[in-house]
């Protein structure tokens, strides 16, 4: 685990320096270069018609994930993200088509459980 100090809070995490990309298409193997990290993780884009607030958990999820490169843990914290993204994404999508607001408290399993 990376130790941040601040001769090393700029540097690659050595957890991701092992980390590698497979081309299928060229049939290779290369490092995950910092450039080509941030591409795939830059990539995915939402929809201008997603609410506001879930454009800020997504967005809370890739910032954690682009520097998760230079501090792995925050990797981690930005994939906890993308399942509070899939829980709001459902929930506002459940409360737009009209679903009865739940008698429980708001949790995932009382939203997909039938009534």
């Amino acid at each position: 685990m990376k130790i941040i100090t601040k001769d090393n809070w700029r540097d690659v995490d050595p957890v991701c320096e092992q980390m590698l990309s497979l081309s299928m298409e060229q049939d290779s193997v290369y490092p995950m270069f910092p450039e080509l990290w941030l591409d795939l993780i830059l990539k995915p884009k939402l929809s201008d018609n997603v609410p506001l607030e879930l454009h800020s958990i997504f967005e809370t999820a890739r910032g954690c994930m682009v520097y998760g490169y230079f501090y792995y843990p925050l990797f981690s914290i930005g994939n906890e993200q993308l399942y509070k993204l899939i829980d709001a994404a459902i929930s506002t999508k459940y409360e737009g088509s009209g679903g009865p607001v739940p008698k429980a408290p708001r949790r995932f399993v009382n939203l997909v459980k039938k009534n």
